[in-house]
């Protein structure tokens, strides 16, 4: 792949990670690229051709896994240096990930595995995003918030993103990564009742956005 092929890859995997649900519509896909429509459209429909992608007219765009594996490898790459320039070599987080983009796209699945030992294994970025697993099968955590889903969905909590008291709390209720919610029933104003294992829990507003998961079957 080109390099510009690999950025239209990886910011349509950013933007689910942000909170885009899947198909990805191309109108943010432009505007993150800063591109022009048209010409999105037009690499839309080669990624396609390639297998890269599917394109739903109207709709967007839905990675692959040969997509999938390929992005995750790539931001693996990004984000272990990212880390290594940051840490160990005291840049700032804008120098980091200018230089870190550029690395990504010569550094060896070796190399990486290297880095990421000499690293201590890491499992989040500097901005705390997940560092993909060396093997190509694993998935980036493509997580959307809570409120996207609706009554009977099952899903799986990815990451809580809130302050330490609301962290705290959660966690004593079970929202922990790794663990499977079911959306039960939903108030007039978005608040929700999802069931944890074994008891229900009601969440306001102002948390369905900030617990972040994906569904079961991803």
């Amino acid at each position: 792949m080109s390099e510009s092929e690999e950025m239209y890859l990886v910011t349509i995997a950013q933007l689910m990670e942000g909170g885009v649900g899947e198909p990805v519509p191309l109108s943010p896909l432009a505007e993150e690229l800063d591109i022009q429509p048209v010409s999105v459209n037009q690499m839309v429909r080669k990624l396609e051709t390639d297998g890269w992608l599917k394109y739903q007219p109207y709709k967007g765009v839905t990675l692959s896994n040969k997509g999938r594996q390929t992005v995750s490898q790539i931001l693996r790459h990004r984000r272990l240096w990212q880390l290594f320039l940051v840490e160990y070599l005291g840049l700032s987080l804008e120098e980091a990930d200018s230089l870190a983009c550029r690395m990504e796209h010569i550094t060896s699945p070796d190399v990486a595995d290297r880095l990421f030992t000499f690293l201590g294994e890491p499992t989040r970025s500097v901005k705390g995003k997940p560092i993909p697993a060396s093997e190509l099968h694993e998935s980036l955590e493509f997580a959307q918030p809570l409120s996207h889903f609706s009554v009977g969905e099952v899903v799986e909590v990815v990451r809580v993103d809130a302050d330490t008291n609301m962290h705290a709390f959660l966690e004593q209720e079970g929202l922990i990564p790794g663990t499977p919610l079911t959306v039960l029933a939903m108030g007039s104003k978005g608040a929700m009742l999802v069931g944890i294992a074994n008891h229900q829990i009601n969440l306001g507003t102002d948390v369905t956005g900030l617990v972040m998961v994906k569904r079961v079957d991803d």
